[in-house]
């Protein structure tokens, strides 16, 4: 099927999927550390988490950013990545990754907007992506990637 660049994406608000439980019963299991991120044993709004080049940061953010909206039909999330190559090239390569891992068609059950940086899911969740130098909104949720790019009222503004 060819994704869905035109056409509007079919909308089911009753559809829902734990999204983090597929993608262990059919690629991998996640580590205890991503676990941990993924599901937090306290009620803070926010956690940081750290870790050198490579070590999984920007998956477990977009994994959690995608189980939000998968698991919360109608929500609104907000992605926010250190530049504009940073959501190009890493942050919506992550999302078709993940997607595609478990089976999820572009067109049918979600759909890739690049141009005007929206991921749209079929239960009518929406997932925006921002830089740190564009304008935030109000969200349900939100991850921020690449923040030892942001400055310090970047930071303070996104949290």
């Amino acid at each position: 099927m060819q994704p869905a660049t035109g056409r509007k994406l079919p909308v089911d608000p009753d559809y829902t999927l734990d999204l983090i439980a597929l993608w262990e019963a059919k690629v991998a299991p996640l580590f205890n550390a991503q676990r941990h991120i993924l599901f937090p044993d306290t009620a803070e709004d926010v956690t940081l988490f750290q870790g050198g080049y490579g070590c999984g940061k920007t998956f477990t953010a977009v994994l959690f950013a995608l189980h939000q909206a998968l698991t919360r039909p109608g929500s609104v999330g907000l992605i926010v990545g250190a530049n504009q190559m940073a959501l190009n090239d890493v942050i919506f390569a992550m999302v078709k990754q993940i997607f595609n891992a478990v089976g999820l068609i572009d067109g049918e059950h979600y759909a890739l907007r690049q141009t005007n940086k929206r991921i749209l899911l079929k239960n009518g969740s929406v997932i925006y992506c921002r830089t740190r130098r564009q304008p935030l909104l109000h969200a349900d949720y939100a991850v921020c990637d690449g923040v030892e790019q942001f400055t310090q009222a970047q930071f303070a503004l996104a949290m």
